[in-house]
């Protein structure tokens, strides 16, 4: 039998030590952080509305209403502030954690006139820009994450919050010769969003949104010695038309991702997704591997205690054409 966490047990996990639950806009999703004295190991696990532990780059839907056509956007990054987190493609169930590299966080070096993030920060989920895909106009691949969205809403988001956002157009960036879109979106709930529909609307009532967009993201990197990066057609924002297309046709990419018998293909999964219960396992072998791996994880590990489940009873049952992970008890 599935089992469905009551509310008391949701009280007993925000008071635990090590863990807790900080509810988000969308009532739909919450995250789970572990309280780690070194923050560089801090991770937010994501729980759904049934309380089971989901990953929020495969089990939220990219689409949170088909007819109005908005989407779900999970925030990583809010507005002005500078620490890079993210979603872990590599990790065990995708949580939100800082981005490290050689050890150090990499942080967003403040450079005139900007200090943070100037938009609230995320990405489209259940959507993938392939390095194994070239676009047929510039000749180059696609950076192998999700795709990033700038919510230029008045509001300032948390991290792990889900918003349901419409999409208003966006910019190809090249990021070291990968190509890397930047989608701007604004949350349904905001003042705003009855005013702005498409990219036209932003250049009308927020003029200097696109250029200090443009400017920012050229220059982010160079503080820390990296080349400039470059905007493709003349750095033109595209329209919401165009933007839609692009979305839909990365989240082709991902559902080819999760179901691709290619061995190149095979080769990048094993190496980016195997570790994810998420993924259509197709082998036994490959359960058994995200089991040892979620042995190996501390902070998963207490929290599924927290939670009563336990991890020899985990199961993959399937939700329309995609697959989530459910606990027995």
């Amino acid at each position: 039998m599935i089992r469905s966490l009551s509310l008391n047990t949701f009280k007993n996990i925000k008071s635990t030590r090590n863990f807790s639950i900080k509810s988000i806009i969308n009532e739909q999703y919450k995250v789970c952080w572990n309280e780690n004295h070194d923050p560089r190991q801090c991770k937010g696990y994501f729980i759904n509305e049934n309380y089971q532990l989901i990953s929020p780059f495969h089990d939220i839907p990219l689409k949170a209403n088909s007819e109005a056509n908005t989407f779900n956007m999970v925030v990583e990054i809010p507005r002005f502030t500078n620490l890079k987190l993210e979603v872990n493609k590599d990790g065990f169930l995708n949580p939100i954690q800082p981005d490290i590299k050689k050890g150090k966080y990499r942080v967003v070096k403040p450079f005139f006139p900007y200090s943070g993030y100037l938009w609230n920060y995320g990405y489209l989920p259940q959507t993938w820009e392939s390095p194994f895909e070239i676009h047929p106009v510039l000749k180059v691949k696609g950076d192998n994450d999700p795709i990033d969205v700038c919510e230029i809403g008045t509001k300032l988001a948390k991290v792990g919050d889900v918003k349901q956002v419409k999409l208003l157009g966006g910019l190809a960036m090249l990021d070291e010769g990968e190509l890397d879109w930047k989608v701007f979106a604004i949350d349904i709930k905001d003042p705003l969003a009855k005013t702005l529909n498409d990219i036209k609307d932003i250049e009308t009532h927020l003029p200097d949104l696109i250029p200090h967009t443009i400017n920012w993201f050229k220059n982010y990197k160079k503080a820390d010695g990296k080349p400039e990066n470059q905007f493709a057609f003349d750095s033109e924002p595209q329209s919401k038309e165009k933007i839609l297309d692009v979305v839909n046709e990365t989240h082709g990419y991902w559902k080819k991702l999760l179901n691709s018998n290619d061995p190149s293909m095979e080769t990048k999964i094993s190496k980016n997704f195997s570790s994810d219960l998420s993924v259509a396992f197709k082998e036994n072998e490959d359960f058994y591997n995200a089991h040892k791996i979620l042995q190996g994880d501390p902070y998963l590990t207490q929290l599924m205690n927290t939670l009563n489940i336990n991890s020899n009873n985990l199961e993959l049952k399937p939700k329309s054409d995609e697959l989530q992970l459910h606990y027995n008890k």
